[in-house]
């Protein structure tokens, strides 16, 4: 019901009626748009890899197109390593980790397909949809009080393109701020 919801909201930014073909085909463009900008937007997989030979190179899960972090055994976060190709990775000390690998996002084929996009990212998906639906439409009329009045303007693609770059980025900004583990909290002085 996901999909539906934005697509509902894409008709309602637009104003013009957008079919279920042309909504899955803008909204894989966006999301491909989204995770090559954003690494909030990309898909995130743990594997574990346990290193017994610090000279052996260990495989990567197939189709990884970066690292996010890498975690020792203790839980905390690994920095010796070297990513080649990011096919391969390589560990200077032995042990077991966990690699959290970057993925892209596997683009939608119904209306009843299950995302995997932060849903923090749909309100600027929406306005993307809208704008790429407003795109080849010509500007419309109508009479409000005697008057005529524009109701679509050829600005209309340009502000929704607009919208969607600055929402995407605030919520580019809130994932990372409510995913930060070591952010600073500021608490009140003591009076």
């Amino acid at each position: 019901m996901v999909l539906r919801d934005v697509l509902n909201n894409a008709i309602d930014l637009a104003g013009v009626p957008i079919s279920d073909a042309n909504f899955i085909k803008d909204y894989n463009r966006c999301v491909k748009d989204l995770t090559m900008r954003y690494d909030t937007a990309k898909k995130q997989t743990p594997q574990t890899i346990v290193c017994s030979d610090v000279s052996a190179q260990y495989a990567l899960t197939s189709g990884c197109i970066g690292i996010k972090r890498v975690l020792d055994a203790g839980g905390y976060n690994f920095k010796s390593f070297s990513v080649y190709g990011n096919a391969f990775i390589v560990f200077a000390y032995t042990g077991t980790y966990t690699v959290d690998g970057l993925f892209e996002q596997t683009p939608i084929t119904a209306m009843s397909s299950t995302i995997s996009i932060n849903t923090a990212y749909l309100t600027a998906i929406a306005e993307y949809i809208a704008a790429r639906a407003l795109r080849g439409v010509s500007p419309e009329y109508t009479t409000l009080a005697g008057k005529k009045v524009q109701v679509s303007s050829p600005d209309s693609y340009q502000d929704f393109m607009e919208h969607y770059r600055v929402d995407s980025a605030n919520a580019n900004a809130n994932i990372r701020k409510t995913t930060n583990p070591n952010r600073r909290v500021y608490a009140p002085r003591f009076r």
